[in-house]
């Protein structure tokens, strides 16, 4: 790779030279979404190249925009952050930081077509388009081939304004709600399931994952099916539990010891015994030790119980799923508020 024109990804190069030089800062630390962190030595090359200052790369997780690395900015004295892979969530920060969203380059237009042949099988023809935000550039040609084909689409907007136009992220689907009555079906554009699997489970809406990388679409009936079954027994297991923990997430947008301590509360009117844990890395292996807590109950990341459950020894909830135990709901899983 000659330069940043030669990467897969938009990481707007020109735009984090503005930023260092615009703050003045003289050592940066950068952090990456978890599949863009191959980029990382020769984008910090380039970054420092271009500006003459230090560049610090995270090799941590780094899930979203909850997740920015204050405290380690503040260990590693660094004069500004810039994270790649997420959109900002618009909030404030101890240090200056430039959010890079690093749109993918790839053309979405095969993909999209194979989508409208998916369609046309089941007679759907009012689609709900989505993405995760490395291809929203790609939306409005993923809504005019649909369209050609004769497919209404509704592309949902964020009420609180925080997501773009169609956006989802893991633990936010707002956008589809918003339109999750007026269509049939939804498309996620993205690579994974990751966030198809969330827009199905919050809308309780069918969804086709149209996968550019492999070009590629995936109906999750089935996935979200044994999604459901798991989370449905994971709240029977509270019920039961005698001794349940809750863990607290320490990083800056995951720390949710407010909601921990009313759960708690609430938890202990049902005469359960419960006990608070705090984690930076929520991460299985760091609760094993713990070997009377009967459930977990993660305030955290509330994506970590879904995606990571078989990893855990016992059974794990998200704070929403607690309450669905707490209320003895037995309804719709998405209808649950």
């Amino acid at each position: 790779m000659s330069g940043a024109d030669a990467f897969d990804y938009d990481f707007d190069v020109d735009r984090i030279v503005r930023f260092i030089k615009d703050t003045g800062a003289r050592k940066i630390l950068m952090q990456l979404a978890d599949g863009l962190k191959q980029y990382s030595v020769r984008l910090s090359e380039i970054i420092e190249e271009r500006t003459g200052c230090t560049c610090i790369v995270s090799a941590d997780p780094c899930y979203g925009f909850c997740d920015v690395a204050e405290d380690e900015a503040d260990r590693l004295d660094v004069d500004a952050i810039v994270h790649i892979g997420h959109s900002s969530p618009r909030t404030q920060f101890r240090k200056p930081v430039l959010f890079i969203e690093a749109y993918s380059r790839l053309d979405v237009s095969r993909v999209i077509r194979k989508s409208v042949e998916a369609l046309k099988k089941h007679g759907y023809t009012k689609v709900g388009l989505c993405a995760s935000v490395q291809h929203l550039r790609e939306l409005p040609k993923a809504e005019e081939i649909l369209r050609k084909s004769g497919v209404e689409v509704y592309v949902g907007e964020d009420p609180s304004g925080m997501l773009s136009r169609g956006q989802v992220i893991g633990c936010n689907v707002s956008t589809a709600l918003s339109v999750k009555d007026l269509v049939d079906c939804f498309i996620v554009v993205s690579g994974g399931n990751f966030h198809g699997l969330g827009v199905a489970l919050y809308t309780g809406v069918r969804v086709f994952v149209a996968d550019p990388y492999r070009e590629e679409v995936r109906d999750l009936s089935g996935l979200v099916r044994r999604t459901l079954a798991v989370r449905w027994y994971a709240i029977s297991k509270l019920r039961d539990a005698g001794r349940v923990g809750i863990v607290v997430g320490l990083k800056t947008g995951q720390a949710f010891m407010e909601q921990a301590l009313k759960l708690k509360k609430r938890l202990e009117e049902k005469s359960k015994k419960v006990y608070l844990f705090a984690l930076r890395e929520v991460v299985p292996e760091a609760l094993v030790a713990f070997k009377d807590i009967e459930v977990f109950v993660i305030a955290a990341c509330p994506r970590i119980p879904i995606d990571d459950y078989s990893s855990f020894h016992v059974p794990v909830l998200n704070v929403r799923e607690a309450y669905m135990c707490l209320e003895n709901y037995m309804g719709k899983y998405y209808d649950f508020k």
